[in-house]
């Protein structure tokens, strides 16, 4: 399935205002290419804005990994980070 298709299948539904942890694990390392980094990080916001980011309802979490892994962006209650 292309990132296309997941951004509008996740564009379709309502903002989730529900409690939750969300996290993703983002590949950096230098095989991934420009273009596929960047396609990787719009996605991650674009599903992102489907959720209401706030200490009382959902926080945001991003480890980065290449040969190490690494906590980019602990949980976070704002969206404006990433």
């Amino acid at each position: 399935m292309s990132m296309d298709v997941l951004v509008i299948i996740f564009s379709l539904f309502p903002v989730c205002s529900n409690k939750l942890e969300l996290g993703y694990i983002m590949d950096v390392s230098g095989s991934m290419g420009e273009d596929n980094y960047r396609t990787q990080r719009e996605f991650v916001k674009n599903v992102t804005k489907t959720f209401n980011i706030s200490p009382q309802h959902t926080q945001v979490g991003v480890i980065t990994f290449s040969d190490d892994a690494f906590v980019s962006r602990k949980l976070l209650h704002t969206g404006s980070a990433l």
